[in-house]
């Protein structure tokens, strides 16, 4: 054997572990990559929640104001339906950006004896944001915060 075929072994047995190594280091770049994706896919969607569940919060807001609004005209007195308001207070009502439909005059009570009223946001449309967020507008209830509980309206169907 002379000295070239001795030297020829450490250098290919070099260079299959370099290859070794890119490969490898290749593999776990191609999965970081993987895992950035779903990461932020899921990122995504969890923001689209967050966003149609704070237009929801608007849509009941806006729906107030529309409620106080007609009370000022009627001498305190509320609606016996959402649908009263438009045209007059609001252009039409508001659709729930989660279930793509009016899910708040199904829910929607006017108590006349307290001359007051109560709506949500109807159905589990916002499942999986919070578990079943209730969304509630009455002045009866002004001191209760979205997703709580109250006595007058049954939301969750």
């Amino acid at each position: 054997m002379d000295a070239q075929e001795k030297t020829a072994g450490p250098e290919i047995k070099r260079k299959t572990i370099t290859d070794l190594i890119k490969k490898i280091m290749l593999v776990i770049l191609i999965l970081f990559a993987l895992y950035l994706f779903f990461v932020l896919s899921n990122f995504s969607i969890y923001n689209q929640r967050i966003k149609k569940y704070n237009a929801c919060v608007k849509n009941v807001k806006l729906l107030e104001s529309a409620l106080e609004d007609f009370a000022k005209n009627n001498s305190g007195h509320y609606p016996g339906k959402l649908e009263d308001l438009v045209p007059e207070y609001i252009s039409e009502i508001p659709a729930c950006p989660e279930a793509g439909r009016d899910t708040y005059s199904e829910s929607y009570k006017w108590v006349s004896g307290w001359n007051d009223y109560s709506f949500c946001c109807k159905g589990k449309n916002h499942k999986g944001y919070q578990s079943d967020i209730k969304l509630f507008g009455a002045s009866l209830f002004k001191g209760i915060n979205p997703g709580e509980d109250t006595p007058s309206c049954d939301c969750i169907s």
